[in-house]
């Protein structure tokens, strides 16, 4: 995202499926919203979003179960910023704010409040290291599947390597054994 050039870009994604939460090591502000009408405290529970939110906002918030569905949220996040067990890299107590983004209500305090977390994440220093860590990330993961493709594609014109790999389908060789052997010949091969 960085090579849009934009100072701020909003990354939308859908439930809290693994997928969806890998935004976490996407972004610098992670905004989960929940309608109360869902049973939503329950799946952020369970889907551990109380150690990936930096804010969480109840939309729909003129809705019925709203106002039980924040206080559960804020109670929640105030146990888990003073029990400790969540290690963050800045000092913040995951605000919960109500909106009603149809009628235009709490938009505001939700940017606010985002431009409040940036201001905590610069000022601890914790922006540029997240910025840091997620580019070494995609550099790793780069790497990694360019890695495998060169492997693959070799492997198709290098019987050695085709048998190995067929070693291991065939249960003769452990993949362990197999990623030492293919390392080998791959990382010294030009």
């Amino acid at each position: 995202m960085d090579a849009f050039g934009f100072e701020w870009v909003i990354i939308e994604t859908v439930a809290v499926g693994q997928t969806e939460l890998d935004i976490v090591r996407q972004a610098d502000t992670t905004v989960v919203a929940l309608v109360p009408e869902s049973g939503d405290s329950i799946q952020a529970m369970k889907a551990g979003l109380m150690e990936v939110a930096d804010l969480f906002a109840v939309n729909k918030a003129d809705r019925d179960g709203a106002h039980a569905l924040m206080a559960e949220l804020r109670f929640s996040a105030h146990l888990h910023h003073t029990s400790g067990t969540g290690a963050r890299d800045v000092d913040w107590e995951v605000p919960v704010l109500a909106t009603e983004a149809a009628h235009d209500v709490g938009i505001a305090e939700l940017l606010a409040a985002v431009k409040r977390h940036r201001a905590a994440l610069t000022e601890a220093g914790a922006l540029e290291t997240r910025r840091q860590a997620r580019r070494r990330a995609e550099l790793e993961a780069l790497l990694a599947e360019e890695l495998r493709e060169q492997v693959m594609a070799r492997a198709r014109a290098d019987a050695e390597l085709a048998g190995t790999l067929a070693a291991v389908a065939d249960g003769a060789l452990d993949p362990y054994s197999a990623v030492r052997r293919i390392l080998a010949g791959t990382l010294r091969r030009p």
